[in-house]
């Protein structure tokens, strides 16, 4: 009977201890694969972004720069800047392929709005003008108007805008989830701590069982020998 119960005893504690290990392993692997996902999220939304606003600002750049030197590459550079293969259009398609919220996109949309209105027509203007008639005059004028600089710099600030708040969005996520992993370890730890002095307890009844079981033993032995 003693050697049944020690063997049951034992048998359950093996199976806790498997138990919580496995949990271990199984919620650090779920926790660990959630944060390098979110990190790696954070890194190319905000690498997408700030190469989206480089390449507008390298295209508006390139353009001005072809008004004022009449060098031909740099007007190259604007169109392959502004292609639907270039830089601009390929950060662009990444970023709507990773999901931006609704407050970022509707940041990326008012961007697209005043460049199509504002700036767009404008640069399609001069280019006709300094290509077409090879009036660079015409054209760097147009490329300096107060407005039209003015809507330029507004594009760049909404593409700074939307850089910043990709960035603090999964900032927020990976203290999230690092918050939520703190908790899941002090949790363990706890269940751990809790399943220590289970198993102390655990040992303590069975010796006590044991020795009153040696004593029952030892007494009906004594009775049969008596006998």
């Amino acid at each position: 009977m003693k050697k049944r119960v020690s063997s049951y005893s034992s048998f359950w504690m093996t199976v806790i201890s498997c138990a919580l290990l496995i949990a271990c392993i199984v919620l650090y692997i779920i926790t660990g694969l959630q944060s390098a996902a979110a990190n790696s999220k954070r890194s190319d939304l905000v690498k997408y972004s700030d190469m989206y606003a480089s390449a507008y600002l390298y295209s508006q750049s390139e353009l001005s720069t072809f008004a004022n030197t009449e060098n031909a590459e740099h007007y190259n550079n604007y169109n392959n800047a502004i292609s639907e293969t270039g830089t601009m259009q390929g950060a662009r398609k990444v970023l709507e392929e990773i999901g931006l919220e609704a407050q970022e996109q509707e940041v990326l949309d008012e961007f697209d709005s005043i460049y199509s209105e504002y700036i767009e027509p404008v640069n399609e203007s001069a280019i006709e003008q300094m290509v077409s008639n090879s009036d660079f005059s015409s054209g760097k004028k147009a490329l300096v108007d107060s407005d039209y600089l003015n809507y330029s710099s507004y594009c760049y600030t909404c593409l700074s805008t939307l850089s910043d708040s990709v960035y603090d969005r999964m900032t927020e996520t990976l203290d999230n989830i690092d918050t939520r992993n703190q908790i899941v370890m002090i949790c363990l730890i706890v269940l751990s701590v809790i399943f220590v002095f289970m198993l102390i307890f655990t040992q303590l009844r069975i010796r006590k069982i044991s020795r009153l079981l040696e004593a029952a033993d030892s007494e009906e032995e004594s009775s049969e020998q008596e006998e």
